[in-house]
């Protein structure tokens, strides 16, 4: 069985736009993650101590969920790298756009976006709020 990675690439790239239009407020690329299902995992750290265990957790954003021996197991969410790059397609499209502090401008909130971890990005619908090809299809039924 072959998958066609480009109708996955665009099912997910219409699911997240979906998922920002739904929310009707702004979402970061983290919360966006979670709502499409995309699962966290869990990385098993060898001869770490407790508290770099503990440091890499909070880096990345997830917890500790065991501690024996040497041997951590943090739980981590997906990488923020994975979707990122279809919501910045959608920004260029025109579909949604980043959302920044009052009183950045756009040129420091740029610059700021590309160091920053992409995971606390958030992102608004600006968009249509309705979908022509669902309203037509409902309208059908």
């Amino acid at each position: 069985m072959s998958m066609n990675v480009g109708a996955v690439v665009t099912a997910t790239r219409d699911q997240l736009a979906a998922e920002l239009r739904e929310a009707g407020r702004p979402l970061s690329t983290m919360q966006l993650a979670a709502r499409c299902g995309i699962p966290w995992h869990t990385v098993r750290l060898v001869d770490a101590s407790c508290s770099w265990a503990q440091a890499f957790a909070e880096h990345r954003y997830g917890a500790v969920l065991d501690c024996r021996d040497g041997v951590h197991t943090v739980a981590v969410p997906p990488l923020p790298g994975l979707i990122h790059p279809l919501l910045v397609e959608l920004e260029a499209a025109g579909i949604i756009s980043r959302v920044t502090a009052p009183g950045v401008g756009k040129h420091a909130a740029d610059g700021f976006v590309r160091q920053a971890n992409h995971a606390w990005v958030s992102w608004r619908y600006c968009g249509r709020r309705s979908d022509p090809e669902f309203d037509a299809v409902v309208a059908g039924l």
